[in-house]
């Protein structure tokens, strides 16, 4: 702020205005600075935030919207083609898991008969339930440790390989390995102990089958 020639006025600049001219006595100064606008954002520190949880699908759609348009890639679900023939391939690769549980549970009693016959245990194995009962142990750690890895990092069964569908969250994503053992194992058993479970696809709108909605998930077009 530099003084006039006169000794009475004063030049100023207020932000990038041109110099105005003002008298030299504070009090008009104050009342011309005053004057000015001032344009004030009040926060309210007092309103509480309010959290609203939202699905991942609506999140998505609101990120991928512009101007009213969804530009987010729309997801199709499965056709019943596409989910019949993956049932079919699915059955027949459960079957060949059997199948080789069978075998190696006829090896596995045959190195265990000499190793129970220097305990005289021999007469355990001399019931047919043994036979099952060691097939069923290895059937199961092959699908567990077949099976199950595949379709958590995948999102695919042997069956949804050949029909090029895939498992996915209902609002999308992986649904991760504890989802996954439940869906393969106990959704599944109790989608077949139910009978129609399996087959309730082909009446629901997103294609989904009881142990889909259990673990709340859907199968769609890759």
């Amino acid at each position: 702020m530099a003084a006039s020639n006169n000794g009475d006025d004063w030049d100023f600049k207020l932000g990038k205005e041109e110099p105005k001219k003002a008298t030299a006595n504070r009090e008009q100064v104050r009342e011309i600075l005053e004057k000015r606008p001032v344009r004030e954002k009040k926060l309210d520190l007092d309103q509480p935030t309010v959290v609203q949880n939202v699905s991942r699908r609506n999140a998505e759609h609101y990120i991928n919207t512009k101007g009213g348009k969804n530009t987010a890639p729309q997801f199709k679900p499965a056709l019943l083609t596409e989910r019949a023939i993956s049932i079919m391939i699915d059955c027949a690769a459960v079957t060949g898991f059997w199948m080789l549980g069978r075998y190696f549970g006829k090896a596995t009693i045959k190195f265990l008969v000499p190793l129970l016959e220097q305990y005289q245990l021999r007469y355990l194995l001399d019931h047919d339930y043994v036979y099952y009962v060691i097939t069923g142990i290895n059937f199961s750690l092959l699908y567990l440790l077949l099976w199950v890895p595949l379709a958590t990092y995948t999102g695919k069964t042997p069956g949804k390989f050949s029909a090029k569908i895939y498992i996915e969250d209902v609002d999308g994503g992986g649904i991760g390995f504890m989802r996954t053992l439940l869906r393969e194992t106990l959704y599944k058993f109790i989608s077949l102990v139910s009978i129609f479970g399996p087959f309730m696809f082909l009446f629901h709108k997103e294609r989904r089958s009881l142990h889909d909605l259990l673990a709340k998930t859907t199968v769609r077009r890759s």
